[in-house]
């Protein structure tokens, strides 16, 4: 029986937990017995919950720190300090060029891994297994982000309310705060995009999110006005498109833009208006049921479509989880004028 740590730790604790070397903000989700030992399973703060560890009481005086302010300025500390040396020491960067071909403008992704080495690729018939296997995706939403489809609808049909624009939250910032939880560094020059990942993350799987990502990004911008307004939402739009492309038009940097994972040219052939940096969660949600109707006579076992089923299960846990955080009908609605 390993010695008990000094410091005992119980359920829902918050702590800090090393994670390759570094402390996230973390909490204990659960407690069981293992061979006489208890074993915590702990949860990163904003991660998604496959990168929940189990950590047995023993360890915890090597990989816990106690919840206090000194700890977490600490921690905070040394998280800028390794983010800062992390780009010292990479000497190279991938670029994503964007470029078009027959069915949609998409990027090429050569993606680098923070190590030296070559991931494997994920074959075929690992993409079938995983896109079946999905509960929860783009076509099929748990109930918590349907109510948010639901409290949309309301909000402006029945209460004559406006989503706030820009949105706290808009679309390519979620799309970004997703990529980071996969812990992936993303740095935007222009229409380039250098990516830099874990060495246990598939190029492949990398290359198939970023596509994802940019395909969400393109089918956006161009169906919103087309397929996702409510007749109340119409002259909002209006007035924002125009504002958009008078940015576009003068090159002015607007300091709301959020990184963008779309195309240079839509699959319409259109300069896209980003409008993913203007909308937000509930907007991406009408997207989502709209995609579900417009891929459904599509082949299930097409790559694009298990990669995006894929990204989209993993992405759709992402927002249910930080629902809160992202959703506010007193927050981010306003009056009809």
């Amino acid at each position: 029986m390993p010695p008990k740590p000094s410091t005992s730790y119980e359920l829902n604790d918050r702590i800090l937990c090393n994670y390759n070397g570094i402390y996230y903000e973390g909490k204990i989700v659960n407690v069981s017995l293992v061979d006489g030992e208890r074993v915590f399973t702990v949860h990163y703060q904003g991660w998604h919950k496959r990168h929940d560890v189990d950590i047995k009481e023993g360890e915890t005086s090597k990989l816990f720190l106690p919840y206090t302010e000194q700890n977490l300025a600490r921690a905070k500390a040394e998280l800028d300090s390794a983010k800062i040396e992390k780009k010292r020491r990479m000497s190279s960067k991938a670029s994503v060029e964007t470029a078009s071909n027959e069915s949609t403008a998409s990027t090429s992704p050569r993606i680098t891994p923070r190590r030296g080495g070559r991931p494997p690729k994920i074959s075929s018939s690992i993409l079938l297994e995983e896109g079946k296997s999905a509960k929860f995706h783009y076509g099929n939403l748990p109930k918590s982000l349907r109510d948010i489809l639901k409290k949309d609808r309301d909000a402006v049909l029945q209460r004559r309310l406006l989503a706030k624009l820009p949105a706290v939250y808009p679309i390519d910032e979620l799309l970004h705060e997703f990529l980071c939880t996969l812990d992936m560094e993303l740095e935007f020059d222009g229409d380039k995009l250098a990516v830099s990942h874990r060495d246990d993350i598939s190029s492949s799987r990398v290359t198939a999110l970023i596509r994802s990502c940019q395909m969400i990004t393109d089918y956006f911008n161009m169906v919103l006005g087309k397929l996702l307004l409510y007749q109340p939402e119409r002259d909002q739009f209006q007035s924002e498109l125009l504002r958009l492309r008078l940015t576009n038009l003068n090159g002015d940097d607007d300091p709301r833009r959020r990184p963008y994972l779309g195309s240079s040219l839509l699959p319409d052939d259109t300069v896209p208006v980003r409008l993913s940096s203007v909308y937000g969660l509930p907007h991406l949600l009408r997207l989502f049921n709209c995609l579900a109707e417009k891929f459904e006579t599509l082949p299930s076992d097409s790559e694009s479509i298990l990669a995006l089923k894929i990204m989209s299960s993993d992405f759709v846990a992402f927002l249910d989880e930080n629902r809160e955080k992202y959703f506010s009908v007193r927050r981010d609605y306003e009056a009809q004028e």
